[in-house]
């Protein structure tokens, strides 16, 4: 019943499951046969997961850093990250975004100084996960 309830919040990989469901104390043996159990119905499923995970982040202007990061925190494979990654960029234009945070960000700093807002706008894409010189090549045309 727990694992169900982790999974109606959000879908969730694998061992994210599992380290969840150890800290509600549930012991191995459970845990490994619950897992068993919702794999087998595709309930967990880190391919699955892992599309998910990368279409949402890319929808909300996220970087390819940011997001291969937070799928090994989240224990994803590393095999799995980079074959999703691949199906993902054919629709994904990290350019495009890159300039619309930037623009977005241009109308909230318009009050500031050139060079205060390119630091703002290059350390916000920073964190958000893009190469960086990509960002430098954006920040030019500004």
């Amino acid at each position: 019943m727990s694992a169900f309830r982790l999974l109606k919040v959000r879908i969730r990989s694998e061992r994210e499951l599992q380290d969840r469901l150890a800290q509600n104390q549930f012991s191995l043996k459970i845990i490994n046969v619950a897992i068993k159990d919702l794999k087998k119905i595709k309930l967990i499923d880190d391919n699955e997961f892992a599309r998910s995970w990368i279409q949402s982040r890319i929808n909300r202007g996220f970087g390819q850093r940011r997001i291969i990061l937070e799928l090994k925190q989240k224990s994803v494979s590393e095999k799995i990250i980079q074959n999703q990654f691949k199906k993902a960029q054919e629709n994904y234009s990290p350019k495009a975004v890159i300039k619309q945070l930037i623009e977005k960000r241009l109308k909230r700093y318009k009050n500031l100084e050139p060079i205060k807002i390119k630091r703002r706008i290059y350390e916000f894409l920073v964190r958000r996960g893009f190469d960086i010189d990509s960002i430098l090549k954006e920040l030019q045309n500004i």
